[in-house]
């Protein structure tokens, strides 16, 4: 299998390619909203190639999740060099390597995730590698699952997330769509379906785990091997209990410059819709990590200097190597050109599934419906 660099270089290409046989074509859409008529423009003809020029570091560095990733990645190097995510592991596993829990625990996190909106992509899953990999499990098993959880389980939660005020808008649309209701809905409108599904989800998520992810991938045999279990000695139950305090500062902190009359957190409107709580959520769950790492990092012994604090930082821009790698790579198309190059693969499914019918002992106009329903 191609690296995964190499086969977004090879999507690129094919978009390209489609761009090229669209414009050849003459292929157009039509914007609903003001009746325009956009036409597909070839990325190999003279315009194309300067527009490529134009933004090939705008396509890179306007690449949303990119900043997301580094900052996040800040704080949970600091937090992962220190011990602190090491330490924790060890005192809330053990050595009894109890797999059944460590699974359940990685899926209600990223079921739960989306009260950070977004964070849980980026925050979780490296997490969620390290404590598959220390109960005997592949980690690649541990990424999928948290990833899966976070997916599926967008917007289901047992508590108040982001989402619930948007889906309420959404739920009162359809409401006066539907009943005619003139009412407003309130952000807690779907908590019932909401908290019901996060158990549905749970049970299907983790059944799904245990019977096929977990034998298709066998065993890890990779050249990464987990620690042996041992205690945590008095000095790091110590540094694990000043990190707490430390950590519970902030979050207190944070918590009153959100929640207080004094709240610099709030929207305009002393709202969090659209808030810089909301809007700065991942920085500050960042920040956190970072400072509770560093916390454990100087009570343990393992900091000695500020130098050590900026080990942990760099220490994992080394591991994104790659990553940047394949975010270069594919080819960030606007909105609408997005929809030009969809209309275009469905106005070649049409032609494909022609072809097809033709080849069929069956009438090709009912053959062609079936096909192009398949393909709405």
């Amino acid at each position: 299998m191609p690296h995964p660099a190499t086969m977004f270089l090879l999507l690129t290409m094919a978009v390209v390619f489609l761009s090229w046989i669209c414009d050849i074509y003459g292929l157009k859409v039509t914007l609903p909203q003001t009746g325009e008529d956009i036409r597909v423009q070839s990325l190999l003809s003279p315009e194309g190639i300067r527009w490529w020029l134009r933004n090939a570091i705008k396509n890179f560095t306007g690449f949303a999740p990119l900043g997301m990733v580094i900052i996040a990645m800040f704080g949970l190097g600091v937090a992962q060099h220190s011990g602190f995510i090491g330490a924790c592991i060890r005192l809330g596993v053990g050595n009894r390597k109890e797999k059944r829990k460590v699974i359940l625990w990685v899926i209600v996190l990223g079921l739960l995730s989306n009260v950070i909106g977004d964070g849980g992509y980026i925050i979780l899953l490296p997490i969620a590698a390290m404590l598959f990999q220390w109960v005997g499990l592949h980690p690649l098993a541990g990424i999928i699952t948290a990833y899966v959880s976070v997916a599926c389980g967008y917007s289901a939660n047992i508590v108040l997330s982001t989402m619930d005020p948007l889906l309420a808008h959404t739920t009162q649309e359809a409401a006066l769509a539907q009943t005619g209701y003139q009412g407003n809905t309130e952000p807690l409108c779907n908590y019932f379906f909401m908290s019901a599904s996060t158990v549905v989800i749970t049970a299907i998520v983790y059944w799904l785990t245990q019977k096929w992810l977990l034998p298709a991938l066998g065993k890890y045999e990779g050249s990464v091997k987990v620690e042996a279990y041992r205690p945590l000695s008095r000095k790091e139950r110590r540094a694990i209990m000043i990190s707490i305090i430390v950590a519970g500062i902030y979050v207190a902190l944070i918590l009153w410059l959100t929640f207080s009359s004094h709240g610099i957190l709030r929207g305009v409107n002393g709202g969090l819709m659209h808030s810089p709580f909301i809007a700065g959520i991942l920085f500050l769950l960042s920040l956190g990590a970072g400072i509770t790492g560093m916390a454990y990092g100087f009570s343990s012994g393992r900091y000695r200097s500020d130098n050590d604090v900026i080990e942990g930082l760099t220490q994992p821009m080394k591991l994104l190597g790659v990553y940047f790698v394949i975010a270069f790579l594919p080819l960030k198309c606007s909105p609408a050109s997005s929809i030009l190059i969809w209309t275009s693969v469905l106005r070649l499914w049409e032609l494909i599934c022609f072809l097809l019918s033709s080849r069929l002992p069956y009438p090709h106009s009912s053959c062609l419906s079936c096909l192009r329903r398949l393909s709405i």
